[in-house]
């Protein structure tokens, strides 16, 4: 099960990207679902629900990955650090903590359905991924009007060209996932 601060959108970009780690780690048949209930809207929102989302779907889960977007708040230059906040709370939770696992994307999931486009975009892969908002900057650029027709708008599309790319290639243009996949590993005993 996959939680998200809006899963909306978001569920296009991270299910994909998540069932191709699983088929990685040898588990290609996962059923990787998103959570849609509660709607949550927001990070604050997320994270105040960790607790409640973990004893509800760790019943019937493998794994809950809680998955946001970084937004800048890596903890470097005196900012908040939301991975470290996300994972002392997914610890402190009374039922399922050993279930859990955050993942926080640099600086927001479109980034990884970006990989698959890099060469389409007018900068260079680490300026993508140090701007605070690379959906409005480069995605939405790469969306057409047949995208903004369909759910999604563009990200199914999107991110099964990084997918296709491989998991490697992926996860090396966005170590966010190689620490996420080491997580995942850690607790599946893989």
């Amino acid at each position: 099960m996959v939680a998200f601060e809006d899963h909306t959108l978001d569920q296009y970009v991270a299910c994909p990207v998540i069932k191709l780690l699983m088929a990685r780690l040898g588990r290609p048949r996962t059923d990787v679902r998103p959570i849609t209930n509660p709607r949550l809207h927001g990070v604050e929102n997320l994270m105040s629900q960790i607790c409640e989302i973990l004893e509800r779907y760790g019943a019937v889960a493998d794994l809950v990955i809680f998955v946001v977007d970084g937004d800048c708040q890596d903890g470097r230059g005196g900012k908040l650090d939301r991975l470290s906040k996300m994972r002392r709370l997914i610890d402190a939770c009374q039922s399922y903590p050993e279930k859990g696992v955050a993942v926080v994307a640099r600086q927001e999931l479109e980034v990884w359905a970006l990989w698959g486009s890099r060469s389409a975009l007018p900068a260079g892969w680490a300026k993508v991924t140090q701007e605070c908002h690379p959906k409005e900057r480069f995605f939405e650029q790469l969306t057409t009007a047949a995208d903004r027709r369909v759910p999604g708008y563009g990200r199914q599309r999107l991110t099964a060209l990084s997918v296709a790319e491989g998991w490697d290639s992926l996860s090396g243009g966005c170590p966010e996932l190689k620490e996420l996949e080491v997580a995942v590993r850690a607790k599946l005993s893989l």
